[in-house]
């Protein structure tokens, strides 16, 4: 994937007190929110703190794959594949509708 447009940042959500490496790019957002590429090395955190089936999701990673499911595990799952960028591996989670608060990377 060609990075001309994506920079490095945190992410974050208000309510957690991690914060999640990965890129994005600064000029597209939705409704207000970063519309991140979360790295590898983050993606257990992120799923970590977004487990929970009563309030946003399951998310489940297999052979190399994340898996978002909406409320259970009976739903269809959104399957969100690698992305290799620059020899780093990222998930997009830019499309998934989550309010990612954005803070640069220096």
């Amino acid at each position: 994937m060609n990075n001309s447009n994506l920079v490095p940042a945190k992410f974050y959500f208000s309510e957690f007190n991690s914060s999640y490496e990965g890129l994005h790019n600064p000029t597209k957002y939705w409704n207000g929110w970063a519309m991140p590429m979360i790295s590898e090395k983050s993606i257990k955190r992120l799923m970590k703190d977004l487990y929970d089936p009563e309030y946003m999701g399951i998310f489940m990673r297999q052979n190399g794959d994340v898996y978002v499911y909406d409320m259970d595990l009976d739903s269809e799952p959104t399957i969100l594949s690698p992305i290799e960028v620059e020899g780093q591996i990222y998930y997009d989670f830019a499309w998934l509708g989550l309010c990612f608060e954005v803070k640069k990377s220096k």
